[in-house]
């Protein structure tokens, strides 16, 4: 067995544990399973079509229909294929903001979170992204390990990103230029082209971080936490 076998063995033995224990990750698992789908798919849709002919000089072969047939699939892979990576990085997105979110709407916190959003949105100065405002109310809250959490500017550069894709068609600014020199992504005529690992590498970030984040703000409901309750509670009330 290889060491990534069991470095995949292992984490979807803590996505399974995780699940259990915290009924809000029930769909953390997907992701990497849906992406894994969508990569293999198209690798091999354009595998099968090969590369374009070289003579023997390495000069290129005088296109021809086949040829021109050939390259014109390929790019529509290419394409679709990035297509998909970004619609599973707004879902990414989407689901640490609403992991992040709920914890701040539970267990009676939701008007004390609705004021403290209204207040941050009235300052002139302030993060207003919901993410920015969760995570601080939480801390307020007191679960101040939240801020010892790796991945908070990670996760804010992803959704800067993505919303590069969705309100300005996937056009490149001056920062997404800058963070290219930190993830997987290329900009070709000031477009956004997400790279090969760019979606697993967040996935795995999304996975470490959620278990944790969970493990500090949501309340653990394994079902041997709960028997192990149960059986202090019986010896207690005797």
């Amino acid at each position: 067995m290889t060491d990534q076998s069991i470095e995949e063995i292992n984490r979807g033995l803590r996505l399974a544990s995780a699940k259990m224990s915290y009924p809000v990750l029930k769909d953390l698992a997907y992701f990497r399973e849906y992406n894994n789908y969508v990569e293999n798919t198209f690798e091999s849709s354009i595998l099968e079509l090969g590369e374009n002919p070289q003579n023997k000089d390495g000069r290129a072969i005088p296109l021809d229909f086949e040829i021109i047939k050939r390259v014109s699939e390929r790019n529509k892979y290419r394409s679709f294929r990035n297509i998909m990576r970004v619609s599973l990085l707004t879902a990414l997105c989407s689901f640490i903001e609403n992991l992040v979110k709920t914890a701040c709407v539970i267990n009676d916190r939701k008007e004390r979170y609705s004021s403290y959003g209204s207040e941050i949105k009235a300052r002139k100065n302030a993060d207003k992204r919901v993410i920015s405002i969760s995570k601080s109310f939480l801390y307020k809250e007191g679960f101040s390990e939240i801020n010892n959490l790796k991945g908070w500017d990670y996760i804010k550069d992803m959704m800067r990103i993505r919303n590069r894709f969705v309100h300005a068609g996937g056009e490149a600014d001056s920062n997404i230029r800058k963070m290219s020199v930190r993830y997987d992504f290329l900009i070709e005529n000031d477009e956004i082209t997400l790279g090969d690992s760019f979606i697993e590498n967040y996935i795995s970030l999304i996975e470490d971080f959620s278990i944790e984040f969970a493990k500090i703000v949501y309340p653990d409901e394994s079902f041997v936490k709960k028997m192990v309750e149960r059986y202090n509670n019986h010896r207690n009330n005797k």
